[in-house]
């Protein structure tokens, strides 16, 4: 039985804000104050109707060829602030549109010198750091070799060059898409017979053995894989053009005719953030020969039903790039020497107040400094989340945290403080140990030691409503031990049984 089904072509509505329209004909037009969107083939067409003020309209995807928008559209997806992006079967970004965003000539400027400068090395540096961490992770995950993508990660700091940095990431990018290959497609059982071997699994990333340029795949992964991305680079677009950057002037990816570089240089640190996604769902999903086509030259690509899927998740990504095109904008801006003050954050919202007009506040005392609380690094004041972690996922947060928690346990177990084992930890361990084994000896050489029978029959029922602090006050005992104690997990030691019979007496029972 398959899992999670692609949606029918006829559903309804605009699932997490993103509207997709789809297969010949398509008609996007204003009536009565609504935006109406006619898409569909045959017998399965449609109509969806949405309003500015209840529709939860945040982008409009438009996957077919045919049909057209008129002017009226036009504007009432820009009075409404919700981007056009339109793709077309092969995964090309053909165009997007993204309402007036932040217009900086001198960001721009910044940004062209950039790649003559340190600061497109701070910037490139910064993309990359957090691509190689991506990966390594992954490929951990899938049992590949983690070590050479964080060594080629380290190396980032100690070159000088835009060269350097290229050869560092495509080294990592190999080792990285080495732990693909085993990656499975699964499809239901009764289309395993229809497929040829080679969609079965990840194999290589690139193009088929008879296919041309880097849009054609040669299995369904790969072709998952480039239409993801083109999703990922039309938000890059609009993120760029939302915060004043120019797509075209790229840092890491070279200035090409009719390429978008700058919104290519930020897919590079969310493209593990789509990976993620992907295996995930290859996990959980089972698809079906249908839902992928095969070209006369071989090359895979995806069938309307599943291309329309995968734009709906178009969103999923778009506050990731949207982070780092606001943390390039904002490095331009302060290292550049231009003095561009109150850069906006309209993609995350992480400054909301430096876009409007500034007030004289009362200073009312210095504030103390604020930590992330999933990756314990600083971060600004009154934030729960610092920069890198406020575009991240929940997955990636989790994962931060607990790279985070590691670090902290190396430092600690470097400076002799381990909390678990050894430093000061192992002393004060020892030191109870000592104690309560001289206690214990002292006892029993004046006592005698009576049966766990004993204490289980007149104490512990006595004790089932007495309070851990209670035993804890009583006996010395930490809280964890305590209780094990009430629970009838442990016996203590005879020397404490007098103390606890005493909670019994006062309580009555």
């Amino acid at each position: 039985m398959q899992q999670n089904p692609i949606p029918p072509f006829n559903q309804v509505g605009a699932p997490l804000g993103v509207c997709v329209a789809d297969g010949h004909g398509v008609k996007i037009h204003v009536e009565r104050r609504h935006l109406i969107v006619e898409d569909g083939i045959g017998r399965s067409r449609r109509e969806r109707f949405f309003h500015k003020a209840t529709g939860e309209l945040k982008r409009l995807v438009i996957l077919g060829t045919t049909g057209f928008i008129t002017l009226e559209a036009v504007r009432w997806l820009a009075d409404a602030g919700v981007p056009v992006v339109q793709i077309d079967r092969e995964g090309r970004v053909l165009t997007t549109s993204q309402p007036m965003g932040s217009d900086r000539a001198a960001l721009r400027r910044a940004q062209a010198w950039a790649v003559t400068n340190e600061v497109g090395l701070e910037v490139v540096r910064h993309l990359l750091d957090r691509k190689l961490e991506g990966q390594a992770h992954i490929a951990a995950s899938l049992g590949g070799d983690r070590a050479e993508i964080d060594a080629a990660r380290y190396e980032l700091e100690n070159v000088n060059s835009l060269a350097e940095l290229m050869w560092l990431e495509a080294a990592g990018a190999n080792h990285y898409w080495h732990a693909w290959a085993d990656v499975e497609c699964g499809f239901i059982k009764k289309d395993e017979k229809l497929i040829p071997d080679h969609w079965h699994r990840f194999g290589t990333r690139g193009s088929g053995f008879n296919s041309s340029g880097p849009r054609g795949a040669a299995n369904p992964i790969n072709a998952i894989l480039n239409y993801l991305y083109a999703l990922l680079e039309a938000e890059a677009v609009i993120a760029c053009q939302t915060v004043g950057l120019d797509p075209g002037i790229g840092i890491l990816h070279a200035d090409q005719r009719s390429r978008d570089s700058c919104a290519l240089d930020l897919m590079e640190p969310v493209r593990p953030h789509v990976d993620q996604w992907l295996l995930r769902k290859m996990a959980s999903h089972r698809f079906r020969a249908s839902d992928f086509v095969e070209t006369r030259r071989g090359i895979c690509r995806l069938a309307p039903a599943t291309a329309h899927w995968l734009a709906e998740t178009a969103l999923d990504c778009a506050t990731a790039v949207g982070h780092h095109a606001e943390t390039v904008a904002q490095t331009l801006s302060a290292t550049s020497g231009l003095k561009l003050d109150r850069i906006p954050t309209p993609l995350t919202g992480a400054h909301r107040s430096m876009s409007r007009p500034q007030r004289s506040r009362k200073v009312r005392g210095v504030s103390q400094g604020s930590y992330c609380h999933a990756c314990g690094q600083d971060a600004e004041p009154k934030r729960t989340l610092c920069d890198a972690c406020l575009g991240a996922s929940r997955e990636e947060r989790i994962d931060r945290f607990v790279s985070s928690a590691h670090r902290e346990l190396e430092v600690r177990r470097d400076r002799g403080d381990d909390p678990a084992h050894g430093g000061t930890a192992g002393v004060e361990r020892g030191t109870a140990n000592r104690v309560h084994q001289l206690a214990v000896r002292e006892w029993n050489e004046v006592n005698e030691r009576q049966p766990d029978s004993v204490f289980l029959a007149e104490i512990l029922p006595g004790i089932q409503k007495a309070s851990i602090n209670e035993l804890v006050d009583a006996t010395g005992l930490s809280a964890g031990y305590c209780s094990f104690i009430r629970r009838g997990i442990k016996v203590p030691h005879p020397r404490h049984w007098d103390s606890l019979r005493q909670i019994v007496s006062a309580r009555g029972t």
